[in-house]
Order: structure tokens, then C-alpha cells, then sequence
């Protein structure tokens, strides 16, 4: 599971390994990490680069904002796949979610 440049893995592949939701292929990805709270990751075209660029958050909901957003820490703004793939995986080890 660990990012690896010996082994390639689809985008899609890793975070289905990691136990990401796969929203839009290669753009989207989500995993919920608590009642009201999930890790997302969005990737999106950047002009002047020729590969994707992607943003790592973890956002809360609460009812009493009608489901709306009420907090966002961001962890990556921006990132190449290969930068986020590690942030992503440092994290998820931090927080205890995966097995190393």
C-alpha cells in the first residue's frame, strides 16, 4: 500500500486500497473518518502544467449548519499525484487507519 516508484498503482487502485470512495476517476476521492468527518482529495487540470494537480482536506459537517461545511483543515494545496499519494499515506498512518 505504501506509495512505491517500483510498483505502479493506478490512482484509483491506491485509494480504494486506503479506503477512499472513488467519486470521479483520477479527480475525486473521499473516505470517512468519523460521524461528521471525511478526507477528501480533488484533483483538477492547472493551466501551464501538463499533469493533474490535486488538494488534500479533511472537512467537517454538523446539522446545525444544514450539511453544510462548517470546519476545513487543508494539508496540500495543488500537489503533484506523487506528493499527494505520500501526504495522503503519512497521514492515514498518523491517524491510525492503516497498517503499515
Amino acid at each position: 500500500m505504501k506509495p512505491s516508484t517500483r510498483e505502479f498503482k493506478s490512482l484509483d487502485q491506491f485509494f480504494k486500497e486506503a479506503g477512499f470512495n472513488v467519486g470521479i476517476s483520477r479527480l475525486v476521492y473521499t473516505r470517512d473518518i468519523g460521524k461528521q468527518t471525511m478526507l477528501i482529495v480533488e484533483g483538477r487540470r492547472v493551466k501551464g502544467a501538463s499533469d493533474l494537480r490535486f488538494t488534500f482536506y479533511k472537512a467537517s459537517y454538523e446539522p446545525r449548519f444544514h450539511g453544510k461545511m462548517s470546519r476545513v483543515k487543508v494539508y496540500c494545496v495543488d500537489k503533484p499525484a506523487r506528493q499527494v499519494l505520500q501526504r495522503v499515506y503519512r497521514h492515514l498512518q498518523y491517524m491510525k487507519l492503516l497498517e503499515v
